[in-house]
């Protein structure tokens, strides 16, 4: 078992091929920890992913398909979460996806720079820059947490015209 995620009140184990295993089908499974049976067929994965993290009520995984693409894929559903982010996302670390004011985002880093990113459209919203790369990003509620090399974490409130189109349009017409 490589993770466990607990969502919307179930918990799910995430089971790849361990080291030893060759990687010819590149398959993962989401299995329901308590009914001990996967969730959904195998999830094809040709290249890397991280997570999987709670995504509203869904396990929700990001992997870098064929090595290119980034993507957000509902495990549950087994489909993405919007289109793949757009070029040039470059080399992302520290990635953490979540829900801000509502709307499902993924934040990662690139360099010193976390980016949080709007997965229905794949836009990038809101950018905070750190001293150093993070070692790790967490989304909660309305602001990121982000866990610098020395073990420091810091807040950074995410503001809802940031992650919400529609509020960027109401605050123009006042």
């Amino acid at each position: 078992m490589d993770e466990v995620v607990a969502v919307a009140g179930r918990t799910y184990a995430w089971l790849e091929p361990d080291g030893d295993t060759p990687r010819t089908d590149w398959r993962g499974w989401l299995w329901d920890a308590v009914g001990g049976r996967p969730v959904a067929p195998p999830v094809f994965v040709r290249g890397y992913r991280w997570g999987p993290w709670p995504l509203g009520r869904r396990p929700a995984l990001l992997v870098k398909t064929d090595w290119q693409d980034y993507r957000v894929l509902d495990l549950a559903l087994r489909r993405p979460v919007g289109p793949a982010l757009p070029e040039p996302a470059g080399d992302l670390s520290a990635p953490a996806a979540g829900v801000l004011h509502g709307r499902a985002v993924l934040a990662a880093a690139a360099g010193a720079a976390v980016t949080v990113w709007d997965l229905l459209s794949g836009v990038p919203r809101h950018v905070v820059t750190v001293p150093e790369a993070p070692l790790a990003v967490a989304v909660a509620a309305d602001r990121l947490y982000i866990a610098g090399p020395e073990g420091e974490i810091s807040t950074h409130p995410v503001p809802l015209r940031a992650v919400h189109p529609m509020a960027v349009r109401t605050a123009r017409r006042r």
